[in-house]
């Protein structure tokens, strides 16, 4: 394969007919830029490589101002691909990867893999879940979700939650250095904002573009509601501060968190204990209420009433909260040790660690707040926690008292 050269004479780029019906790979550059200068050996290495499965040229931008204006080229060298799709469209796709031949072939077959199997109807590997891309860049038991072309639209785009994005380039020094962090907040975040990662120089390219990615990394904030105009991340580049930011974001954004009764085991599953050794949260906060005939549905409702407060104060922090009525959870209740005070009670459990801390001030709102703001006094449960009981929920209404199971007259009469 030749490298062709544009110079200027030329009235017409004979690229832009070729590119028409062929895969091209250019480079648009100028004679006095240090880092076109640079690139040139490593270009022509590619070009050779390439020879008879893409065609490689070059554009002089001071003899062919007209035609880089056209294609939008800012700065030196600007690499493109020109290529025809599956309905003999054609695609552009900017290289932003290393500027090596190496690199640059990788681009190119990766490219041309992606279009020879969308036109045997076969689209490429990644699928809803997010696979991995970019070399594996975020490794499959990270929290954060690798995104693609294909991908991006259902995961992120039509999705509800929010959704944290990273556009990288795994050659990129500042994507490596970030990469830990990434990860850590994305553990952090979880269960609140989504986070996810998108590689520009191989299957996300085309994301990569449509939201005007010109540096790495790029992180974005796509808020529910308005994913077509996410919000750039100007802060620093550390876990705490990108937690932080995203955090922040949710809490004035979201609707309160759900207090959950206790109906089954699920739902501490679900919500606190989680699956595989990874705990939902940090803490859950659990109230033994006093029986419905105690306190009717009013005073149930205003220890709800707390709860619900605590959440929303709390909402930034990994906390849930539940509550059961007295003798529903007798399993449970005997675990964290509830029920010899009376009620109500309160317990904060540690599900990581498998230990709890008892509530034992003021059962006011007031009184319950340092308990919730940092819980103390923590001692392990003896043995493990047991399976909660499968109970019916509470309707809402007011307790009845049983009927009584003799006839008071007769029983009077016997006296």
């Amino acid at each position: 394969m030749r490298r062709t050269c544009f110079d200027g004479d030329r009235k017409a780029s004979p690229f832009e007919a070729e590119a028409d019906r062929i895969d091209a790979c250019e480079t648009k550059r100028i004679r006095w830029c240090g880092h076109c200068k640079a690139l040139q050996p490593e270009y022509e290495k590619a070009a050779k490589a390439l020879e008879g499965i893409a065609k490689v040229a070059a554009v002089d931008c001071d003899a062919h101002g007209t035609l880089a204006q056209q294609h939008g080229v800012q700065g030196f060298p600007t690499i493109k691909m020109f290529s025809v799709d599956a309905k003999g469209k054609q695609q552009v796709s900017d290289y932003n990867g290393g500027r090596t031949a190496d690199a640059l072939v990788d681009f190119v077959l990766s490219t041309l893999k992606k279009q020879a199997k969308a036109k045997l109807g076969k689209g490429s590997s990644s699928g809803k879940g997010g696979s991995s891309s970019g070399g594996g860049f975020y490794p499959a038991s990270s929290d954060v979700v690798t995104l693609s072309d294909e991908n991006f639209e259902e995961q992120v785009v039509q999705d509800e939650d929010v959704w944290f994005v990273e556009f990288f380039a795994p050659w990129c020094g500042h994507c490596k250095a970030l990469k830990s962090d990434w990860m850590a907040a994305a553990r952090q975040l979880k269960d609140k904002v989504k986070v996810g990662a998108v590689d520009c120089t191989g299957p996300g390219q085309a994301v990569c573009q449509k939201y005007g990615v010109q540096g790495f990394p790029t992180l974005k904030l796509f808020n529910k509601g308005a994913k077509s105009t996410p919000i750039d991340y100007q802060g620093a580049r550390d876990q705490a501060s990108i937690a932080e930011f995203a955090l922040q974001f949710w809490v004035d954004t979201s609707g309160p968190p759900e207090v959950r009764e206790l109906t089954d085991h699920q739902v501490f599953v679900d919500h606190c204990l989680g699956t595989g050794g990874k705990a939902k949260v940090s803490k859950c906060f659990v109230a033994f209420l006093p029986d419905i005939l105690d306190t009717g549905a009013s005073g149930r409702n205003e220890y709800i009433k707390v709860l619900q407060d605590a959440a929303a104060k709390y909402k930034s922090r990994s906390y849930a909260f539940f509550w059961t009525a007295a003798g529903m959870q007798s399993k449970l209740q005997a675990a964290v040790e509830v029920g010899g005070y009376g009620y109500p009670a309160f317990i904060a459990y540690a599900p990581k660690q498998n230990m709890f801390a008892t509530h034992k001030g003021s059962v006011s709102a007031d009184g319950l707040d340092p308990f919730f703001e940092l819980p103390s006094g923590f001692v392990e449960v003896k043995g493990a926690l047991p399976v909660l009981e499968t109970v019916a929920a509470w309707d809402g209404k007011d307790g009845e008292l049983p009927e009584d199971e003799f006839d008071l007259d007769e029983l009077l009469r016997e006296d």
